[in-house]
């Protein structure tokens, strides 16, 4: 793997890959900072070919200086790309049109807008607050976007170490699905609102203090969020038999409803399970909803569990708060099937 940074400038959100028919030039949308990076094939696997300490190359910010270049495109959010014959086409998905950039024999011209209607659409305050949440360029030298950690306002299912609770501590990134309705907020309720959590983190995340409208936008996209039926359902929506069973256990011999309770499953609290390491056995974490809980793996704060099954059978079995050590196999599956359809 080589990085597509720079020594003090990030190329956030890669998106789509194309390389062109003569096989010289590998073109990767960087949709965070609106670029098209295209790199010469044939140099990189020379200095691939070279190096001698190749499992370094993946963090050599200076790898590709000289054989990369960072194309800047009309709009925001390049995502789809395809290559047709020397030319290369970037869809915008935050405006209606195309970008188009010619590959020459010594590298890419400029990028070329091609509008697809008439007008520019018009922005709402929750459009402006989706186009900021995936914007990297509000970051300080253009590391990542929320969207970097939050793809789709949901989970990348990795550890990070942030600034929000001090370092040497690093904690799975949440979904963010409800979040403005269930605070307290972060893994460890350290934030009292969701509100605030935003502002702290392009503050203490990104290192760039937004100003309040566009903070008020990303609030507004953030709301307007909304689950997707979970694929453990049957085609109607409906439960299956297998996780009607498991609605049963976890209602009633599991206990897990006394703390992940309706409408959102979670019931807006902190507890201390003795899931830390040495120096954080006794810190409360907060309680996770488990709306679509089945796109959001790993679990537990640490992704320490892969599965739901997972998470009852070992991290949870001997739980105070719950009961979960005297299930029998066969209600362990039926209880991961209903959480999974949540």
């Amino acid at each position: 793997a080589v990085l597509l940074d720079d020594t003090v400038r990030g190329a956030a959100n890669p998106w789509g890959v194309v390389v062109s028919p003569d096989g010289r030039w590998l073109c990767v949308n960087a949709s965070g900072t609106h670029e098209l990076m295209v790199v010469d094939i044939a140099e990189m696997m020379k200095r691939l070919t070279a190096t001698e300490k190749p499992e370094e190359v993946v963090n050599d910010l200076s790898f590709l200086y000289d054989i990369k270049t960072r194309v800047q495109l009309e709009g925001q959010g390049p995502r789809a790309l395809t290559v047709c014959g020397e030319r290369v086409y970037s869809a915008m998905y935050f405006g209606d049109s195309l970008n188009m950039v010619e590959l020459w024999e010594d590298g890419p011209g400029a990028a070329v807008e091609l509008p697809l209607t008439d007008a520019p659409p018009q922005l709402t305050p929750v459009r402006q607050g989706e186009m900021a949440f995936n914007d990297a360029t509000l970051c300080y030298q253009h590391w990542l976007s929320c969207a970097s950690c939050h793809p789709e306002a949901r989970t990348d299912g990795t550890n990070w170490d942030l600034m929000n609770d001090g370092i040497g501590n690093p904690k799975q990134s949440r979904s963010l699905l409800y979040t403005h309705r269930t605070s307290p907020v972060m893994i460890t309720g350290v934030r009292a609102s969701a509100e605030i959590a935003v502002a702290k983190g392009f503050e203490l995340i990104q290192f760039h203090e937004l100003p309040q409208p566009q903070l008020d936008g990303v609030d507004a996209y953030l709301r307007t969020c909304e689950p997707v039926p979970s694929p453990y359902l049957k085609p109607d929506g409906s439960l299956t038999d297998a996780a009607k069973r498991g609605k049963v256990v976890f209602e009633g011999k599991a206990g897990c409803v006394k703390c992940h309770t309706p409408p959102y499953y979670g019931d807006k609290k902190k507890y201390a399970f003795g899931l830390g390491t040495d120096g954080e056995r006794d810190r409360e974490f907060a309680t996770p909803i488990l709306i679509e809980i089945w796109r959001t793996a790993p679990y537990m704060y640490d992704g320490r569990a892969v599965t739901i099954r997972d998470v009852i059978t070992t991290d949870n079995k001997n739980n105070k708060h719950g009961n979960t050590k005297d299930l029998t196999p066969q209600e362990v599956d039926d209880l991961a099937e209903y959480v999974n359809s949540l």
